[in-house]
């Protein structure tokens, strides 16, 4: 996404993936940021998994969640806690929790395109920006809390456990 975006736009971007750890991914990962050219290379900063996770949260503008499989994921929650604008990939678990054009940007996962216009978007339009990131504490404090949630499946768990089922018994004569 970062090829995508005009020159003046992405010089203007530093980017720091936070939580690297020994995978596949991380040897792609690595290999695709020797792969871009020097001027972006020496903004994309591959830093490894850290418990001083908050201080990358607090120096960021914009928050970016790429991955094209999620179940909920926490780190979405930690940036709007943050105050952060989410742009994301719009798969299962992130949409339950952005609100699209309230805190939230969504493209289609791999669309780098749309990925990159999106991020330009936010780079370009300070309002738009600062909108989203004072929306996303509040669109965090209507997503149900650890409690709610294991309330709510303690419930359906109860109601399933109440609930006979009904034999049907056919005969023919």
């Amino acid at each position: 996404a970062l090829q995508k975006m005009p020159l003046e736009i992405s010089q203007r971007i530093r980017c720091f993936i936070v939580g690297d750890r020994p995978s596949h991914y991380s040897a792609t990962l690595h290999q695709m940021a020797q792969e871009l050219p020097a001027r972006m290379r020496e903004r994309v900063h591959i830093v490894p998994e850290t418990d001083n996770i908050v201080c990358y949260y607090l120096a960021a503008d914009v928050f970016v969640c790429t991955s094209r499989v999620e179940s909920f994921p926490r780190v979405v929650l930690e940036a709007m806690f943050f105050g952060l604008p989410v742009l994301a990939a719009r798969v299962f678990g992130v949409v339950e929790q952005v609100h699209e054009n309230v805190n939230a940007l969504l493209y289609d996962p791999g669309d780098t395109v749309a990925l990159a216009r999106h991020l330009q978007s936010l780079i370009d339009d300070d309002a738009l920006r600062e909108r989203m990131a004072s929306n996303s504490p509040h669109v965090l404090a209507t997503l149900n809390t650890y409690d709610e949630m294991v309330e709510a499946y303690g419930e359906v768990f109860r109601e399933a456990a109440l609930t006979t089922p009904i034999a049907t018994v056919s005969t023919s004569t």
